[in-house]
């Protein structure tokens, strides 16, 4: 059941609605929310999410309520990310929304920034650049390759959004865009307009991206600003991108179908939007092999998981010869590219057998 705290000034309007979903993370949060309540853009609102946390967590949002009538909290049942920011999400207010991670923190100027330049230029979503950061490391930048920075028409703001998605197969691997869902402010009508879907990371591997596919096309202007104004954790060891279950192998699944589902209908307007559904494949393809090497210490598992996770991959594409020929060099390798080419068998073979040769060497090593 939500319980909404509203100790608010009631003549208070916030300019931008800041949703924070809250699990875990009582070392963290007042770091986050100081950051938040230090912005230099008075008129805002923070929605705290508690989704159920067992730790201190819970406190530390009733207090910061209770110290600042810009501080709402909802109390709910324990349901994942997506549902906490959904919970949220319902109750802002502002004419922009904004998303936040509540182990990260921001800089004094973030939301000022992305809101004047959102006003100034009449903008739906203003987007900034990121630092990551981890304890006793000084911060670095989050990876964006792309330099385009505005988005004006229909074509360039559904291809920006399909580059947050993945680099095409012709590309080097890198990232042109991140795909996160909390460095930028977006108008809260165009949510509504989208009518878009807060989906489970228990159901899906990534609801970050479904999300942006689904509310970006429905944006008439869109900028990036080059200031990395967001400092972003990533040494937080109950992170879900830390571990693997065999449910993450099946949210992989669900998400390669749920991808297929909006690039087949939402983006069929852009002509190359198959490359990109076949690129993202690749990629999570790449990604969640690797994790099955890496975390799962059951050598029966990896191989069930790993062809498990192939087969039913393969299922969800439309041709049964895949695009071997428009991989970069780079990319031409291993089992990847005999998947590419339809060798469902010979491409588990190469993983495993990539697999049992780092094995056996790591143990040569340690023999002398």
């Amino acid at each position: 059941m939500n319980n909404m705290n509203t100790n608010r000034s009631e003549n208070l309007e916030p300019k931008v609605s800041i949703v924070v979903p809250v699990y875990k993370v009582e070392k963290y949060l007042s770091q986050c929310v100081d950051s938040l309540l230090a912005q230099t853009l008075k008129e805002i609102e923070i929605i705290l999410v508690d989704d159920g946390s067992p730790d201190n967590s819970p406190k530390i949002c009733d207090d910061y309520a209770q110290k600042d009538n810009r501080v709402r909290v909802i109390h709910k049942e324990n349901q994942g990310l997506g549902r906490a920011r959904r919970s949220g999400y319902q109750e802002v207010r502002g004419k922009y929304v904004a998303f936040f991670d509540s182990d990260d923190y921001v800089s004094k100027d973030l939301y000022k920034t992305l809101y004047d330049r959102a006003e100034e230029a009449n903008l739906d979503a203003c987007f900034c650049d990121i630092l990551n950061f981890s304890d006793g490391r000084e911060p670095y930048p989050y990876t964006r390759e792309s330099t385009e920075l505005s988005f004006k028409d229909k074509q360039s703001i559904m291809t920006f959004s399909l580059n947050m998605l993945c680099p095409l197969l012709s590309q080097e691997e890198t990232i042109l865009y991140p795909h996160t869902q909390w460095n930028y402010i977006v108008r809260r009508d165009k949510l509504v307009e989208s009518n878009v879907e807060f989906v489970s990371e228990r159901e899906y591997v990534s609801e970050d991206l479904i999300f942006n596919l689904l509310w970006i096309p429905y944006a008439n202007r869109i900028e990036w600003i080059e200031k990395p104004l967001i400092y972003h954790r990533v040494d937080n060891a109950s992170s879900l991108t830390n571990n693997l279950k065999f449910q993450k192998v099946e949210a992989s699944i669900r998400m390669v179908s749920k991808v297929k589902e909006i690039l087949y209908g939402q983006y069929q307007v852009v002509p190359n939007h198959k490359d990109y559904y076949y690129s993202y494949v690749f990629k999570l393809l790449a990604d969640i092999c690797l994790a099955i090497i890496r975390f799962e210490p059951s050598w029966i598992n990896k191989y069930n998981y790993m062809s498990y996770f192939l087969s039913e991959v393969a299922k969800l594409l439309p041709e049964k010869y895949f695009y071997y020929k428009m991989m970069h060099p780079n990319k031409k390798v291993n089992g990847m590219a005999l998947f590419s080419k339809g060798c469902l068998k010979l491409s588990i073979m190469s993983y495993m057998s990539s697999i049992i040769f780092v094995a056996l060497r790591n143990r040569i090593r340690n023999l002398f």
